[in-house]
């Protein structure tokens, strides 16, 4: 079969056109205006694959992802804390918006519904959730316990009788008792230290008597384990919250939920 002149000339200009560059990863032929090899993926300028790029990319936003959602949680979590300690209660139904939030800020920045991302907005999900829980207890255990001391007279007694004795505020027969009280393994205190201790805890304020127990109370929190403390305050509808917040989130993540 003759090909005229013209086709003639058309296929051996492509196929010369095609033939002159190769691609310098796999050796594949070029087109003279090709950006990237169709063979193996290669760009042409600078040598990279893009798929590589491709990935270096994704990891990018990932990253960048988690930074923002995980401030997001954080900061969440510290609101949730704030609402609870105002309302006096813990509202279970933000914790699942907690997870939720969380999921939608780290799929938009990262534009990936997957597998990785869901199980990292499960992971963002408790993390707001112990912040918040964390802050919550930390306040709440504190005001507890220290109203609880401030209940005790017997022992606030005892706060306002050291607090006399250390600035020396007792009359001078009373301080030598008080002294020597203190040498003593006795925790009833001397009927005359008593008699100057009560008159001046029933002038004492509120605010003042909450003062007095506070260093008492954050001495003994001290030497309590953070995990003893939460273990001290969660109970069933607290694990239940963290596991519907994190199915919401995993739901997010996954893309299984609109």
């Amino acid at each position: 079969m003759r090909l005229s002149g013209a086709a003639f000339r058309l296929g051996g200009k492509g196929m010369a056109a095609i033939g002159a560059a190769r691609c310098s990863n796999c050796g594949a032929g070029l087109a003279d205006n090709a950006k990237v090899c169709i063979s193996c993926g290669t760009h042409i300028g600078s040598g990279l694959n893009v798929k590589t790029i491709q990935k270096a990319k994704t990891a990018g936003k990932f990253g960048q992802g988690m930074v923002i959602a995980g401030t997001t949680a954080v900061v969440g979590g510290a609101l949730w804390a704030w609402l609870a300690v105002v309302c006096n209660v813990e509202i279970g139904y933000l914790a699942i918006g907690l997870g939720f939030i969380n999921a939608i800020v780290l799929v938009a920045v990262t534009q990936e519904t997957s597998f990785r991302v869901a199980i990292a907005c499960c992971a963002l999900a408790v993390l707001s959730l112990f912040v918040g829980k964390a802050l919550t207890m930390h306040y709440l255990v504190d005001k507890q316990f220290t109203k609880h001391v401030m209940g005790d007279e017997s022992l606030m007694h005892g706060l306002v009788a050291n607090k006399m004795g250390t600035a020396r505020e007792f009359s001078p027969e009373v301080q030598t008792i008080y002294d020597k009280w203190l040498e003593v393994d006795d925790d009833e205190i001397p009927e005359k230290v008593s008699a100057e201790v009560v008159p001046r805890y029933n002038r004492m304020s509120e605010a003042e008597r909450e003062e007095l127990a506070e260093p008492m109370v954050a001495v003994f929190l001290s030497q309590v384990g953070l995990g003893t403390r939460l273990g001290a305050v969660l109970g069933f509808y607290d694990i239940l919250w963290v596991i519907l917040a994190i199915g919401a989130a995993y739901k997010v993540g996954s893309g299984a939920s609109a």
